[in-house]
């Protein structure tokens, strides 16, 4: 992915990322119904190990929702 811009507003930077076409988790659910138990606990582990990361650096995710999730 490609960070297409950066900045600064106030005290809080920001990172603006290209546009990255494919199914959401969103689409995910909607297509195959509710998850089983081991897929969704797998997937809530990968999101929260990456926010984690990214809170790291200094990094906030201010619209986390399975319609953004990838």
């Amino acid at each position: 992915m490609e960070v297409l811009e950066c900045g600064r507003e106030g005290a809080a930077h920001y990172l603006v990322m290209e546009y990255v076409d494919g199914p959401s988790l969103w689409d995910h659910i909607a297509r195959a119904g509710r998850l089983p138990e081991p897929e969704a606990v797998r997937l809530l582990v990968q999101v929260a190990e990456a926010l984690h990361e990214a809170h790291g650096l200094g990094l906030i995710h201010r619209d986390v929702k399975p319609d953004n999730i990838l």
